[in-house]
């Protein structure tokens, strides 16, 4: 009886220590996980196309992950939301809020390509541009 009292306890122990195992959170994030990286991503305009016909400006990036971590919302970083304010010739602005205008991933010190349209009102003249980048809905 007490050697069934016994095994039947060291059982339970086991089971308690494997469902505690399975239970617990993970410590140890990889690398980047949950990461802003929003002050470590330059945009350097490449082209600017103004459309007056359709009021709408075009900018075009090289777009640079100067960091030592990948950027990849795929595996948890946060994700990089670019607001990109146009003014025009009367000083109205127009604003454009979307996600960096990049794949899902950009590796620690990789380029990329990207490009941003900002559409403005009609009749008006297009004057210059803005850009704000944040991990927070702007």
């Amino acid at each position: 009886m007490k050697m069934m009292k016994k095994a039947l306890l060291l059982s339970i122990g086991v089971s308690m220590t494997v469902l505690s195992a399975c239970s617990k959170k993970d410590n140890n994030p990889q690398p980047g996980q949950g990461a802003c990286l929003a002050d470590q991503i330059t945009m350097t305009q490449t082209k600017v196309e103004d459309y007056p016909s359709s009021n709408t400006v075009f900018v075009t990036f090289d777009i640079k992950n100067t960091s030592t971590t990948n950027y990849d919302i795929t595996e948890g970083a946060k994700m990089i939301m670019v607001k990109a304010t146009v003014t025009t010739t009367d000083n109205t602005n127009y604003e454009e809020t979307s996600p960096l205008p990049v794949s899902a991933n950009l590796s620690a010190g990789a380029t990329a390509s990207g490009m941003i349209k900002i559409e403005y009102g009609a009749g008006k003249k297009f004057k210059s541009y803005k850009i704000e980048k944040s991990c927070k809905n702007l």
